[in-house]
């Protein structure tokens, strides 16, 4: 089995650094229905070829919030290469979907391979908590990209999801993704005017080592999203297997799944999590059902 180390397309030490994107080769690679243009040492294929469930619970949610909800757009934070597009458009999801991408080379892939499909927004920004310059820069290995730390001399602008959202006059959202190796709760948490206000399906990432880099408190950022009303959570292993569902006012066994995450200490080590106002609690309930009813768990 391939270490484990290396599932989610994530940095870890030890990789052997990479040519700058810009001067790799570029490749065609098979995802959902279509083939798409990736960087030579981006790993999406191949684990999407041997873990059939990787990356495909994000398009399952949204194929069943489809058959509740009508005319909704999707934001995508840190779109990549464009894969989810394709992952979504092959689960014949056909929502609009914004997209947001700032590093130089992934965009231009994302804008290459976008043209497969229609209505689609390309935004080439990074979000960030607040809009500013912050001291760090970006690095991309393996088809993922991540914040540095401060030991470097370059400067990254950062806009809020709350102002992006304002400037560029967009409405009739209901699904906010993130997925930004450790920004996550930070673009969270600049985003919190939208949330409170539209009460989004929220999927992101969740990652005990990478929130240790940020300095991130891992609870702290549920409790806001608790105290604004958020309720039911939907947890998969970074394989995008259905663990459970479980309600935020459950801290215990928030606390609990967190531990066994801990310093990559168990036998996957990061979840997709996928969080519920509870305004929408049927909503959650269908959606639950759905995921217990794949087959091909």
């Amino acid at each position: 089995m391939e270490n484990l180390k290396n599932i989610g397309l994530k940095l870890y030490k030890g990789i052997k650094k990479e040519k700058p994107l810009n001067k790799q080769k570029i490749k065609e690679i098979t995802v959902g229905n279509f083939k798409i243009k990736a960087n030579k040492r981006h790993k999406l294929e191949s684990y999407l070829r041997k873990y059939p469930l990787y990356s495909r619970n994000f398009p399952r949610i949204c194929n069943a919030l489809n058959q509740k909800l009508t005319d909704y757009g999707i934001i995508d934070v840190g779109a990549n290469i464009g894969d989810t597009l394709a992952l979504l458009r092959s689960s014949d999801v056909f929502n609009p979907v914004y997209c947001i991408e700032g590093l130089d080379e992934y965009f231009d892939l994302l804008k290459s391979n976008s043209s497969l499909f229609n209505n689609i927004y390309l935004f080439k920004i990074f979000l960030g908590e607040t809009s500013t310059r912050e001291k760090g820069k970006i690095i991309a290995e393996e088809g993922t990209a991540r914040t540095s730390g401060n030991d470097t001399e370059d400067f990254t602008d950062f806009i809020s999801l709350d102002d992006f959202i304002f400037q560029n006059h967009i409405e009739n959202i209901k699904v906010l993704k993130i997925d930004t190796d450790g920004n996550d709760f930070k673009i969270i948490r600049g985003g919190l005017k939208f949330i409170k206000k539209v009460k989004p399906v929220i999927f992101f990432e969740y990652d005990s080592v990478y929130l240790k880099e940020m300095n991130e408190d891992p609870f702290a950022t549920f409790d806001i999203l608790y105290d604004t009303g958020y309720n039911k959570a939907i947890y998969y292993d970074n394989f995008g297997r259905l663990l459970c569902s479980t309600d935020l006012s459950n801290k215990r066994q928030i606390c609990q799944f967190y531990k066994y995450i801990k310093d990559y200490k168990g036998s996957f080590h990061y979840y997709d999590i996928c969080l519920f106002h509870q305004e929408d609690d049927t909503l959650a309930d269908f959606v639950i059902n759905k995921e217990e009813h794949i087959t091909s768990l």
